[in-house]
């Protein structure tokens, strides 16, 4: 097996750990503001990094585009933490998996790219996945 495919498991355990200690961190007080800035002066840092070596220049009339994406992040983000911190993280974290549904239905949507059956077949598990960790939470009873 070649250890790329190692890589989502790994994103996957830390994402989880990530989880959990940030429900924590709102727990103890930390607002959704303040760990949502935070978070981002981590991501600034270490994204610096990788741009600081392959720099290439600047295309001004295409710079909409990417402030686009930082802000939908960020604001994704922000109701990420909210959801932790309001919610149950057991629930949370599966259902943002289904994301990978979203990412599928988008590039279909907008022509970006061709979605080959491999997609399809992660974007269909995927959401059988949610559907399933969602049946045990349909109890009127839990708060999610």
């Amino acid at each position: 097996m070649q250890s790329y495919y190692l890589w989502p498991l790994l994103a996957a355990v830390i994402y989880a750990l990530a989880a959990i200690l940030a429900k924590r961190a709102l727990a103890e007080g930390c607002g959704i503001l303040r760990f949502t800035v935070l978070c981002n002066a981590v991501f600034f840092i270490f994204f610096l990094i990788p741009a600081a070596i392959v720099w290439q220049p600047v295309h001004w009339g295409q710079i909409g585009w990417p402030i686009l994406g930082g802000l939908l992040f960020f604001l994704g983000q922000i109701l990420t933490v909210a959801a932790i911190r309001v919610g149950d993280v057991s629930v949370q974290s599966p259902l943002m998996g289904s994301k990978v549904i979203f990412v599928a239905l988008i590039s279909l949507g907008t022509g970006a790219e061709s979605v080959v059956s491999g997609v399809w077949l992660g974007a269909s598990l995927t959401a059988g996945a949610v559907f399933l960790l969602g049946y045990s939470s349909w109890d009127s009873s839990r708060r999610t």
